[in-house]
């Protein structure tokens, strides 16, 4: 189902750049180096060659503290909860690793400066049209760390790169949707909106989820955060909410939008509540109106992971 969208969605860009943030967040870049910008996505024909510069920042107020850092290119992409999965470089179909050439493999940042990183981008003359991305690993070894130690403390953060090479063509739905109820009623009830990216393009999806009574009375709105969809995946997105809300029927309807400015993507679930949710933290019984449902609640998708210092390597 489609829906009239009249309002001019946040920038390609700027979302893509906000799921890179999701996946190497800055708390974790201050304990050791930071990288900007945190992603970029180009436009490139096949053939094309682009040239850019990050910068790499030691936040440490320490002069003496000089970090080294490594740098080395990687495959990734998402389960269908939207967890990252990384791969050596090269693996993916749509993997832009081997179109990226570095200017230099490891460079040293003094405490409190900044250091330039530079990277070339070559597209090949037979590159697929669609986007294809890589993400670009800067991992630091802890200054603490001495010669012959077995276990060294290391973190990593990431610019993630995506090329758009033309033609690209953008199209998602939704395809399916599910409504776990909880057993007990101050437990969110766990709501699932599977989005289909059937184009040849990432894009960053967005949207709400309205809770309607029998009669289309809104009852609540969930937010659906902004996630990025790779092309051809299919991931659940979740929308899970509490009470408080009365028994009865309702109708949990879908709207999403993908970074078209004139339509949104609809679906709709109905689902019974046998009794009042309560607000979180409630210790109220339920007061039963029917048989106590046999749904069982599923574990929550979990939150993208951050990456975390391992002892010998990289995470």
């Amino acid at each position: 189902m489609v829906c009239p969208r009249p309002s001019i969605p946040i920038s390609a860009f700027t979302l893509l750049a906000l799921f890179a943030l999701i996946l190497c967040p800055p708390t974790l870049a201050q304990s050791a180096v930071g990288v900007a910008p945190a992603a970029k996505l180009y436009t490139a024909s096949p053939g094309e060659t682009i040239n850019a510069t990050l910068t790499i920042d030691n936040p440490s107020p320490n002069p003496l503290l000089q970090t080294t850092v490594r740098a080395y290119l990687g495959d990734w992409d998402q389960d269908a909860s939207g967890q990252p999965k990384y791969y050596p470089a090269g693996t993916l179909e749509r993997s832009a690793s081997s179109w990226v050439t570095l200017s230099s493999s490891e460079l040293r940042v003094q405490g409190g400066t900044s250091s330039q990183l530079r990277y070339s981008l070559n597209v090949p003359t037979s590159a697929a049209p669609g986007t294809h991305w890589t993400m670009l690993f800067l991992e630091s070894v802890s200054p603490d760390a001495k010669p012959g130690q077995i276990a060294a403390f290391r973190v990593r953060v990431a610019h993630v790169i995506y090329v758009n090479v033309p033609p690209t063509q953008s199209g998602g739905k939704i395809v399916g949707m599910f409504a776990n109820l909880p057993k007990i009623p101050s437990n969110p009830v766990e709501l699932g909106v599977q989005y289909a990216n059937v184009g040849n393009t990432a894009v960053a999806v967005e949207g709400r989820v309205e809770i309607r009574g029998e009669r289309g009375d809104l009852a609540l709105t969930v937010p659906i955060p902004v996630t990025v969809v790779l092309p051809g995946a299919v991931q659940l997105l979740p929308a899970g909410f509490f009470g408080p809300l009365e028994p009865g029927q309702y109708t949990a309807l879908a709207v999403l939008n993908s970074g078209n400015r004139t339509q949104d993507i609809a679906g709709e679930t109905v689902f019974e509540l046998k009794w009042a949710l309560t607000a979180p933290g409630s210790a109220s019984p339920p007061s039963l109106v029917g048989p106590v449902p046999d749904d069982t609640t599923p574990t929550s998708p979990a939150p993208s992971p951050t990456p975390s210092p391992t002892p010998g390597g990289a995470p």
